[in-house]
């Protein structure tokens, strides 16, 4: 396993053939270099978001569009963000559990 912090709460995890991003704030984030941004998103299997701000959620809708990948998150705001941006999503509550 592989755990690369990219600023802020933003976090690239490589474990087996899965590259999880977590909270992926990379453009504006004062804490991560913008001319890594591809090599950061290379081969993302899913997103996850652990909630709606800005800082947390901020190029989620991005990168999913470029790379595929499913948000993964709270229900109500991966309802919302599937609809209104086209997106694979597969949203849960607190305490809730995915495969």
């Amino acid at each position: 396993m592989n755990i690369f912090w990219l600023g802020h709460g933003s976090f690239r995890i490589e474990i087996a053939d899965q590259v999880l991003l977590v909270d992926p704030w990379l453009r504006g984030n004062p804490s991560f270099d913008e001319a890594r941004f591809d090599e950061a998103i290379a081969g993302t299997t899913q997103i996850l978001i652990s909630h709606g701000h800005g800082d947390h959620s901020g190029n989620a809708v991005e990168i999913a569009k470029a790379t595929g990948a499913p948000l993964v998150g709270i229900y109500d705001w991966i309802s919302w963000v599937t609809e209104a941006e086209g997106v694979e999503g597969v949203g849960f509550n607190k305490g809730g559990t995915v495969t």
